[in-house]
């Protein structure tokens, strides 16, 4: 997302594709001995134009990560633009977080 946000003000309004919406589920299935050793909190975006949210959570087999990603409008003005962009960077540092894991020896 930071590539969709990259200058620091803007005097015109930014232009976007149509306004969508996403979900995403991820499982991750540890094997034999492995266990989960932290996860990454939870965050919880909200702007005028668009929305941010995911969870990470410890499932009987593993990870399931969650993400749900909202764009509602194709022009984000440019008053409104220093909270998009503070929401992108949310998205990027979330999505670069990690999950450790920890093996039996």
């Amino acid at each position: 997302m930071r590539t969709t946000a990259t200058e620091t003000t803007r005097e015109s309004d930014l232009l976007l594709d149509v306004p969508w919406s996403r979900e995403r589920r991820l499982e991750y299935v540890l094997g034999e001995g492995q266990s989960v050793e932290t996860l990454p909190g939870p965050v919880e975006v909200e702007t005028e134009d668009a929305s941010y949210v995911r969870r990470v959570e410890a499932t009987a087999t593993g990870v399931q990560v969650i993400e749900e990603f909202s764009l509602r409008t194709h022009r984000v003005p440019g008053e409104r633009y220093p909270a998009f962009r503070e929401l992108c960077r949310a998205v990027d540092e979330a999505q670069g977080s990690s999950i450790r894991v920890e093996v039996a020896r």
